[in-house]
């Protein structure tokens, strides 16, 4: 089957899903709390039929409360920047730039212009970072024209989202229950990709949030984070995928490592 993508991001770990739809059929819980949203890959992919999306970010907050209340006319916008040659493989500043002109000639709110700079920002730039631009970004127009395609099955599933739009730790608070099963993809606080920064306070933070709670969780890092390691512990399982990016010299790379540590399996 398919999966769904809406746009690139940096952290994203696609490679996961499987795991993680694992872990959460044999939790048995009925509703989905994705904490760090994020490119709403996990969600718009989870076998679940009650999900709550959250993530701190205000750009990615409106790209995805836009896609379930104004659907239509988000996609109208896409497809035209599309054939107008705006989702192409430039700086994200130079993007930026058309894209303002372009909303600003259609007259579009603000919502449907932050939703349409945040997509495309995201798209086109290297790793999904929205700051940065390089040219192995390849594939920018076919990525788009397959993201424009899903764009319906992608606003169905949205449209039963409770998406949010707050600090992980009051959405804990406000969702545990028995039946809640909360997925924690954390960010890079080494990385500056993010607007919104992580602090190792923060994952400290997490962890208290996390102690006794009712529902059940799963965490994921990657497993070269020593200092992550130092807060979480030795985790649960690991997780290995392929690193698909060739090493120059050898020709290939080592499988990378994912830490995951859940409440329920122990």
């Amino acid at each position: 089957m398919e999966r769904l993508r809406l746009f690139k991001y940096p952290g994203s770990k696609n490679s996961l899903l499987e795991p993680v739809i694992e872990l959460f059929r044999k939790s048995e819980c009925a509703v989905f709390v994705d904490l760090f949203g994020g490119s709403g890959y996990v969600s718009l992919n989870i076998p679940s039929g009650k999900i709550v999306f959250n993530d701190i970010s205000e750009d990615v907050f409106r790209v995805f409360l836009t896609i379930k209340t104004r659907p239509e006319p988000l996609l109208r916008e896409l497809q035209e920047a599309f054939h107008a040659g705006l989702i192409e493989r430039r700086s994200p500043q130079e993007a930026e730039s058309k894209i303002r002109d372009w909303v600003f000639r259609r007259k579009l709110d603000t919502d449907l212009s932050s939703a349409l700079l945040t997509i495309v920002k995201h798209t086109i730039s290297f790793g999904g970072d929205g700051n940065t631009y390089a040219t192995r970004e390849k594939a920018v127009i076919p990525y788009a024209r397959k993201t424009i395609q899903m764009f319906p099955e992608i606003a169905k599933r949205v449209s039963g989202w409770v998406i949010e739009n707050h600090d992980f730790e009051q959405i804990i608070r406000k969702y545990d229950s028995d039946s809640v099963f909360f997925y924690l993809d954390p960010p890079y606080g080494s990385k500056r990709w993010y607007k919104d920064s992580f602090s190792p306070d923060d994952y400290i933070r997490m962890k208290e949030s996390l102690h006794n709670i009712r529902g059940k969780y799963v965490i994921n890092f990657d497993y070269g984070d020593q200092n992550l390691l130092k807060i979480f512990g030795d985790p649960d399982f690991i997780y290995e995928v392929e690193d698909r990016n060739q090493n120059p010299i050898t020709g290939h790379r080592s499988p990378r490592r994912y830490y995951f540590s859940t409440n329920f399996l122990r």
